[in-house]
């Protein structure tokens, strides 16, 4: 992330050289999603999987690692207390960055093809919320709960 305001900064200085359209249009498209928490937030949570994924190929490569150990080294980044943590430090860092603030989209029905019964659809209450479903499910933290039942 010690990157992100340094190429912010060259996008700018690199639009004020250019002179073909095309080039200034993706450069403008580029700054105005840099910009965005939504792209923001993709690019740190997929730091730190990354990261995490890179860090338990190291444990799970040591000799006299046992399957029990190795599935609870996995499970670590899979509770509240390390979202939590992330949440506070994606905070931290759009206020470094300057970066826009999270919002919830608008509210939206199902397509017709996709309800499930006459459920009413569920909407997340909060910002926090929302970006707590995406760390667990979206991002592929929500197959800890299969892996550590055994089941996929």
């Amino acid at each position: 992330m010690s990157n992100y305001a340094v190429l912010k900064e060259t996008w700018a200085e690199v639009l004020t050289v250019a002179r073909d359209t095309e080039t200034k249009a993706r450069i403008n498209g580029v700054q105005a999603q840099m910009k965005e928490f939504n792209f923001f937030y993709g690019i740190v949570i997929g730091e730190l999987i990354l990261r995490h994924t890179d860090m338990l190929n190291q444990t799970l490569q040591k000799k006299g690692m046992s399957a029990a150990e190795g599935q609870e080294a996995g499970l670590s980044i899979c509770n509240d207390a390390s979202f939590v943590a992330f949440w506070q430090k994606v905070n931290a860092l759009v206020v470094k960055c300057d970066i826009g603030e999270p919002t919830l989209s608008k509210k939206r029905r199902a397509p017709s093809r996709f309800k499930d019964g006459l459920a009413p659809p569920e909407f997340p209450s909060s910002v926090e919320d929302y970006f707590r479903w995406i760390y667990f499910k979206k991002k592929g933290y929500g197959q800890c709960n299969w892996r550590a039942e055994g089941s996929f």
